[in-house]
């Protein structure tokens, strides 16, 4: 089967590549049964996991790395009691529960690297995970947290019983219970999207992290975890900023924006100001009666006083209410693969993201490819064959998951992607990994990863996902498809941890939730590299670009830390 995917490519670059056939072999590999799988021993020459993380690092290294750390990103006034305080407790086998606050830009990550190096040069065990694969792809050796701790995934809210017991199936895995007994230093990234019944379950199988010292990381200001068609309170209620937990934390907020903080620039820092605004909730510009009155026409369930949703302003950043104005402005030298790949267009719906994307496409001048899926029925409850027969291959291929690809994918070479599967972690290649399509065959998709330090290509095989139709909680298909959606345009939503260099928001409909206008707007570094799309009725004023739309803050989720 490895041999007949290499030959199917006709690619020969891929025999040279090494790198790409280990990665490829190695997925192969992992499917291979253990003997612990079917209650046998194991041969004793294998390593546990234990054994195989205390001779992952050496202490020498560590220590280089970790000063260089500190003198590269010397810590800010805010930082340096807190790694002090986590330096006691590590030397001093204190244990202890930091949950640590701060934008994007105020140094969390650097901080985390540092401690995890410290511990790891006083020769302790230390674990790092992230609330998703991408966000774990930033750190090396990171796990999901649903990874490290064995929790299970929930695929769909919906069908979700509220009343069961969510916990870890961690006690099937004794060498993974014996690593987590021994980890003295945990780190978790990116907690603002966790959802709290994974957080508890981690703590329950944990003891509470009595014997460790657990630091949590995330910014309240970002999207809260998703909950699908969830009202504020299911969401809310889904946030560690308000449960009851928070409060046996120690708390440590980050205030400074490193990234602005040594820019000179007077409309950059300003843009910094106005993000902080729109991400706490109070940015709102008074216009006058008649402009005051056509936004409370637009947003009749906002209100100047904050109360979740607000209508906000703002008239310094370029707009345009021409789609092929829009197109141009992201694509500016036509379709040139290097330069598309580090801009983006955001949205709120899927519908408008699809839009975009076909658009830009139509600028990719190199041959169509349509690849269909395989769809079969999965699990029907359907005994005498009744529903096969009604729903027919022609009608289960009409059904779409934004988790999972269409029925009928049309891609074309250079054509940006986003993965929509963990194809390979250690190379970061995780679920919303933005690639470039290199080759296309029936079989096989070469890509290779865009905005990365060095390039790293990848074959793709099919994937199998799990779709459910809508007439019936236990109606379901298995769609054999490969794993790629096209990613010019994305959600914002799908946007959170991504950086991009140009950024077009569309913003013709309003944001939905809690941090969607803020995560949006906060993917550029430079405010003259965005420009936002908009229906007229949005655009007060198209000389000024005097937009209004509507942003969702949570006072809960902010207060939530801060009580």
């Amino acid at each position: 089967m490895y041999e007949d995917y290499l030959l199917e490519t006709k690619d020969n670059t891929v025999l040279a590549n090494n790198k790409l056939l280990q990665t490829f072999s190695k997925q192969f590999q992992d499917k291979k049964k253990s003997n612990s799988d079917y209650s046998l021993p194991e041969p004793e020459e294998t390593k546990t996991e234990l054994d195989i993380e205390k001779l992952k690092y050496d202490p020498k290294q560590q220590k280089e790395i970790f000063d260089t750390l500190m003198a590269s990103n010397p810590p800010t006034i805010e930082q340096e009691p807190y790694l002090n305080e986590v330096f006691h407790c590590i030397d001093n086998n204190i244990n202890k529960v930091f949950i640590v606050q701060g934008q994007g830009g105020s140094g969390k990550t650097k901080m985390a690297q540092i401690i995890a190096a410290y511990a790891r040069w006083k020769k302790h065990i230390a674990l790092g995970c992230a609330s998703t694969a991408f966000a774990a792809s930033i750190y090396k050796d990171f796990y999901t947290a649903h990874g490290l701790f064995e929790i299970p995934v929930i695929e769909d809210e919906e069908t979700y019983d509220t009343n069961a017991i969510h916990q870890s199936n961690v006690h099937k895995k004794p060498q993974r219970v014996q690593l987590l007994k021994h980890c003295k230093l945990f780190i978790w990234d990116e907690i603002s999207s966790q959802h709290l019944r994974d957080i508890k379950a981690i703590f329950d199988v944990m003891d509470q992290f009595k014997n460790h010292i657990l630091i949590i990381q995330g910014d309240y200001r970002q999207i809260a975890p998703v909950i699908q068609n969830g009202k504020k309170e299911q969401i809310i209620s889904a946030s560690i900023y308000c449960s009851e937990m928070i409060k046996k934390f120690t708390k440590i907020e980050f205030t400074i924006n490193l990234r602005l903080k040594n820019n000179n620039e007077i409309e950059q820092k300003r843009y910094g100001e106005m993000l902080l605004e729109i991400a706490n909730g109070t940015h709102f510009k008074h216009l006058g009666e008649k402009h005051t009155n056509q936004v409370y026409e637009l947003f009749p369930n906002c209100s100047e006083e904050y109360d979740g949703e607000t209508p906000i302003c703002f008239n310094s950043i370029e707009t345009t209410i021409e789609s092929t104005d829009a197109i141009s402005w992201i694509t500016p030298d036509g379709f040139d693969p290097l330069n598309i790949s580090k801009n983006c267009i955001l949205a709120v719906t899927n519908k408008q993201v699809d839009y975009w994307n076909t658009e830009v496409q139509k600028l990719n001048p190199n041959e169509k490819h349509t690849l269909y899926s395989y769809d079969t029925f999965h699990e029907v409850d359907d005994p005498h064959g009744y529903i096969q027969e009604m729903i027919t291959e022609e009608i289960m291929n009409k059904f779409s998951d934004n988790q999972a690809p269409t029925y009928q994918l049309e891609l074309k070479i250079n054509d940006i992607c986003i993965l929509l599967g963990n194809y390979n972690r250690e190379d970061g290649l995780t679920k919303n990994t933005r690639v470039r399509i290199v080759n296309i065959t029936r079989k096989l998709i070469k890509v290779v990863t865009i905005n990365t330090d060095y390039p790293i290509f990848a074959l793709i095989p099919r994937y199998i996902f799990y779709l459910k139709l809508p007439y019936n909680n236990s109606f379901k298909i298995m769609r054999k498809q490969f794993p790629l959606r096209l990613a010019y345009a994305l959600t914002m939503n799908r946007s959170q941890g991504q950086e991009f260099e140009k950024l077009l928001i569309d913003l013709s409909e309003a944001a939905f939730t809690h941090g969607h206008l803020y995560v949006a707007l906060s993917r550029i570094r430079l405010k003259e590299n965005l420009k936002i799309f908009c229906n007229q009725e949005n655009l007060m004023d198209l000389y000024c670009g005097f937009i209004v739309t509507k942003n969702v803050v949570y006072n809960e989720i902010l207060n939530g830390f801060k009580n």
